[in-house]
């Protein structure tokens, strides 16, 4: 009996010593944080903070000060899911939605910018610029222009020797695209995009039929874009997009007319021969910390084919900024060019991102694996080009000028392109006389931002 007294006594002082010192702890880690907070010593208060998290010390100005902490060093995705605690236990303090508020925006969440600040209160509106969030919300205007380089080979073309195949053959020369873009935010979830391109391309046309050889060497060929693309913001750092993308073709087609007489040679006519296109993409995204993941699946019709794609993206953002960044992305693509017969690729691209200094961003990337019929940014790009891309190395420079809502946008590309005869045997395209040509795309273009 007097053991189990001296037991129970034991227990209750160490009960009331723990107490006493999770007290004493709590009154310690305030007063080092704030002491912390006011000498700016960000990263002793950040490892100070999270070490009082660890153990269940928890309240509004530990989240706030942590969550300053990485947004002065610059990790604005760190701080994010501090300010979003801060504001579970004060959900109506301004500083902590408007560090909130420029966090989603440094760390390029502008939809969750946008979403939180409908909550904003006029005042706070005020003084952030906050205007009308629905609307017209930006315009852009690009031009591309793309030249082969390798004018000894367009000049020393190779006729496929066997005249018996039916079947034809390109070599781009040169192509112009012009774009125009708008962006409409219909609710602080949901924003629309749609654009129209033009794109004419001058390039070398062979076909062969019926044993007769038929060489273009300066043909033009025409197409019209149009696009309309949703992203809508399902929860919190999670978003969903569907773009659907319409191509008017518009290539050439010919025919002869015999001469009269006897004598008279005959005459070849070109008429527009137009067809129709369609691709359609469907997007998820989930911001996870210093990560963004997103799948991306897309079916197309390009060239009177079926075709299948299935993307995976990871970008990462190892500070938690804009000023550093990459962005991968995997890409299984099926081509079916019959139904029994389909042809399967996987494509790999790569980008680096860098903030050069403010305003100025550069980014370099590559892509490795063949890319035709194929389909970009989300659906709102597409390489509709029975060439494949086998080469594709360039960079971009974005310039951002404060307080002037444009953007410049310059890109550079060096791609290689593989030009085939192309015939159908057994259901199926087969191809012979490859031929790699060099091209480089040049495209600029500004965007206004409202």
């Amino acid at each position: 009996m007097r053991k189990l007294i001296l037991i129970i006594s034991v227990w209750f002082v160490l009960l009331t010593i723990a107490t006493g010192q999770a007290v004493m702890n709590y009154t310690s880690l305030d007063k080092q944080t704030y002491e912390l907070y006011l000498e700016k010593n960000w990263k002793d208060l950040i490892s100070l903070g999270k070490n009082g998290l660890d153990n269940e010390i928890d309240y509004f100005y530990l989240r706030m000060r942590i969550g300053i902490a990485y947004y002065e060093l610059g990790n604005h995705r760190r701080a994010i899911p501090h300010f979003r605690k801060a504001l579970v236990f004060n959900s109506k303090d301004q500083y902590a939605n408007e560090y909130l508020y420029y966090s989603y925006l440094f760390s390029g969440r502008n939809a969750d910018a946008i979403n939180l600040s409908e909550k904003f209160t006029a005042k706070l509106k005020k003084k952030l610029e906050i205007g009308k969030v629905t609307g017209l919300k930006g315009f852009s205007v690009y031009n591309t222009y793309s030249f082969n380089t390798n004018q000894e080979k367009l000049d020393d073309f190779n006729i496929p020797a066997d005249t018996s195949i039916d079947g034809w053959q390109n070599v781009t020369r040169s192509y112009n695209l012009i774009q125009l873009n708008f962006e409409h935010v219909v609710s602080p979830q949901l924003r629309l995009s749609h654009g129209y391109g033009y794109f004419i391309k001058q390039r070398y046309h062979f076909f062969q039929e019926l044993g007769t050889s038929v060489f273009y060497p300066e043909e033009t060929y025409k197409q019209l874009q149009l696009y309309i693309s949703g992203n809508l913001l399902v929860s919190h750092g999670f978003t969903a997009g569907l773009t659907l993308h319409y191509i008017n073709l518009r290539p050439l087609a010919y025919y002869e007319t015999g001469g009269t007489g006897g004598w008279q040679p005959g005459s070849t006519y070109a008429y527009t021969s137009p067809s129709n296109n369609f691709a359609g993409y469907l997007s998820l995204n989930k911001n996870l910390g210093l990560f963004t993941i997103g799948i991306g699946l897309g079916t197309a019709n390009l060239n009177d084919n079926i075709q299948f794609q299935k993307d995976l993206n990871l970008s990462v953002f190892p500070l938690g900024n804009l000023n550093f960044y990459l962005v991968s992305k995997a890409t299984h693509h099926s081509d079916f060019l019959n139904l029994d017969n389909p042809v399967n690729k996987w494509i790999f691209e790569q980008k680096i991102g860098i903030k050069i200094f403010n305003p100025v961003w550069i980014e370099f990337y590559g892509s490795f694996g063949e890319k035709s019929d194929f389909i970009d940014h989300n659906g709102t790009i597409i390489y509709n080009e029975f060439n494949p891309l086998t080469g594709n190395m360039g960079f971009n420079l974005i310039i951002t000028p404060e307080k002037t809502g444009t953007q410049l946008y310059l890109n550079y590309r060096n791609q290689t392109i593989r030009s085939s005869f192309n015939y159908y045997s057994d259901n199926t395209i087969n191809t012979i006389n490859d031929t790699d040509s060099n091209t480089q795309t040049i495209i600029g273009g500004i965007k206004w931002s409202f």
